[in-house]
């Protein structure tokens, strides 16, 4: 099985965290609470709020690590947020 390393940079209009897979490929966790399988499919068109398109099936690893929406919620120490790229902020709301 294809081996990918994922790098988080922020979280897409839903609330799912976004990661490179070091081509510049989006891919997004479309499931991403703890204690289940990481679900990754790839953006539609590779925008950033995309909708889910493709699975990958592939063996993940995460840098630093894998987001959950546990994390989200109650860790402090999570990995810089790098914006969602299309005006909005990290959280997928739109800038008034």
């Amino acid at each position: 099985m294809k081996k990918l390393t994922l790098t988080f940079l922020g979280f897409d209009s839903w609330s799912r965290p976004v990661y490179d897979d070091g081509t510049g490929r989006l891919l997004v966790d479309v499931d991403p609470r703890e204690g289940r399988a990481p679900d990754i499919c790839t953006k539609y068109g590779n925008a950033f709020n995309g909708e889910p398109c493709d699975p990958v099936q592939a063996e993940f690893t995460f840098a630093p690590h894998r987001v959950t929406w546990n994390q989200f919620q109650y860790n402090t120490k999570m990995p810089q947020k790098q914006g969602n790229q299309e005006g909005g902020n990290d959280y997928g709301n739109s800038q008034a």
